[in-house]
């Protein structure tokens, strides 16, 4: 062995001097308990391992400081709207009282007492709705969702409910449009509405019906879609053709109407019985109508192709 690597007598006397510290110093100082050592890659795993927790919690109290403030506001605005729709509910109720207690006595028309009625069913179920929505803000701590795809929430399918309330709140207005239409029957035979008024009339029934069978199918849509049956998209796409559907029938009944009302005005402005003016109004009201049904009629064409 080479000369320099020999250690001489200093260098071994002070070695022993060191571990005879060090010796003394683990024994004042070790712990009552049983020591857990590891190794120095262990500990550097497990610093990295609370760094990132501590990382992904801050994110975690990020997100959920950042959407609060959304939730909020979301509950205060339909608690808002609970609070007006239980006003305009009681309202409605005592107009619809007030009005069975007048027709009880000959003081108004028959028939005005079912449509104020009417009109207090619609306003119950529109606070329902209301009430719906609040239950759904409150679950997902967002804005109520109405696509066919949406997710249920807490096991509960609010989309379908939704729908179910909207189907009856159709049917009431049916209710009332044919009250309407049979009073408007009976001054069409004393000659106090004319033939138009009555097509008029008849074409608003049946696109309510229209309306009615549009949510049946997506009641229908929504059960598919949550058996598995049918994907997002092909949900969506069958949802728009049936909304496309019903745009092109409400549009098309439209224009039959405004054309025969131009044919009759037309014969009045040929006799001086109306003027220029009221006849390009009426003739601008009909080319808003056929560009809405061509524009449903593209719709449904487009979608009819991505099915």
């Amino acid at each position: 062995m080479s000369e320099n690597f020999v250690p001489d007598d200093r260098f071994v006397e002070r070695l022993e001097w060191q571990l005879a510290s060090e010796y003394r110093r683990k024994k004042l100082l070790r712990p009552a308990g049983r020591n857990i050592t590891i190794s120095r890659r262990m500990a550097a795993a497990l610093l990295v391992a609370g760094f990132f927790m501590t990382g992904v919690t801050a994110i975690k109290a990020a997100e959920y400081f950042k959407d609060s403030w959304r939730k909020k506001i979301e509950i205060a605005r339909v608690e808002t709207e609970v609070r007006l729709k239980e006003a305009r509910r009681e309202s409605a109720r005592q107009s619809a009282a007030r009005a069975a207690e007048m027709a009880a006595v000959g003081m108004i028309q028959g028939g005005e007492d079912r449509a104020m009625e009417l009109a207090a069913e619609k306003a119950g179920l529109s606070l329902d709705e209301s009430l719906l929505n609040r239950d759904e803000v409150r679950a997902a701590g967002a804005s109520p969702r109405d696509e066919i795809y949406a997710p249920t929430v807490g096991g509960r399918d609010f989309v379908a409910e939704r729908l179910a309330i909207m189907k009856k709140e159709a049917e009431l207005e049916m209710a009332a449009r044919e009250v309407r239409r049979d009073r408007k029957r009976q001054s069409y035979r004393l000659g106090l509405v004319s033939a138009d008024e009555m097509k008029a009339i008849e074409a608003e029934t049946a696109v309510q019906k229209a309306a009615i069978l549009r949510i049946e199918k997506r009641l229908d849509l929504r059960k598919r879609f949550l058996s598995g049956r049918l994907t997002a998209q092909a949900a969506e796409i069958e949802d728009r053709l049936t909304a496309a559907e019903e745009n092109l029938a409400a549009a098309a009944a439209k224009v039959d109407v405004l054309r025969e009302r131009m044919k009759h005005q037309e014969s009045l402005e040929a006799v001086g019985m109306a003027s220029p003016e009221e006849t390009q109004a009426l003739k601008t009201t009909l080319d808003s109508a056929l560009d809405e049904q061509k524009l449903a009629a593209l719709e449904l064409d487009v979608l009819k192709k991505a099915k």
